[in-house]
């Protein structure tokens, strides 16, 4: 029997920012991990919200961890037309670790279980060497969690101290992106950059 295990010793302090591509690819950056391997988004759309979801660890499984500021409606077209989104994770300004992910959409009238099945389908994989490259093109974003924004916290952006195009990696990081990159196919375009997912069209 799998244990249900909140998260919250690891998102106590959590601030999430949406960034979108020049070609409007999604992404998003956490300034706190998160204990479980993420799985999956489901973007609400009649409430304009993201939720993470986890993949179970061992015998417990995190609850989904639900965003609490709203998607903009400049943004929000931008994520029902796209099945996967980045997520990266800072460690004090530098990048360690970085997932592609499935979305599942959750329309107006729409089945919930529909949305965790088009997750559950389309598995979870690293995405550092695609988060390099996306964050020297993002342009354009939003905050989507803040966790004390009901005491009236700060919306400052999670890497307000950084340019995202300089963004660094921690030292398990480049191990991770070396090991990547031996992994990646030998194609020239590969060599110049990863193949990031695009919105579908």
């Amino acid at each position: 029997m799998l244990k249900c295990s909140l998260s919250r010793e690891y998102i106590k302090d959590m601030n999430i920012d949406l960034f979108f591509s020049s070609k409007n690819f999604p992404g998003l950056i956490s300034n706190e991990g998160f204990g479980y391997a993420p799985s999956g988004i489901i973007f609400d759309v009649r409430l304009s919200t993201l939720t993470l979801e986890f993949a179970p660890r061992d015998k417990e499984f995190a609850e989904p961890f639900e965003m609490n500021v709203a998607v903009s409606d400049d943004f929000a077209p931008m994520l029902v037309e796209t099945e996967m989104i980045l997520l990266g994770v800072m460690d004090k300004q530098e990048l360690s670790k970085a997932w592609i992910l499935p979305m599942g959409i959750l329309e107006d009238d729409g089945d919930f279980a529909y949305a965790i099945d088009t997750i559950r389908m389309n598995p979870a994989r690293d995405g550092l060497r695609e988060m390099v490259f996306f964050l020297k093109d993002a342009e354009k974003g939003q905050p989507v969690h803040r966790e004390h924004i009901a005491q009236g916290g700060s919306i400052k952006p999670v890497t307000e101290k950084q340019d995202l195009k300089e963004i660094a990696l921690t030292k398990t990081a480049e191990r991770g992106l070396k090991q990547e990159a031996r992994n990646a196919p030998t194609s020239p375009a590969n060599r110049v950059a990863p193949p990031v997912p695009q919105p579908k069209k």
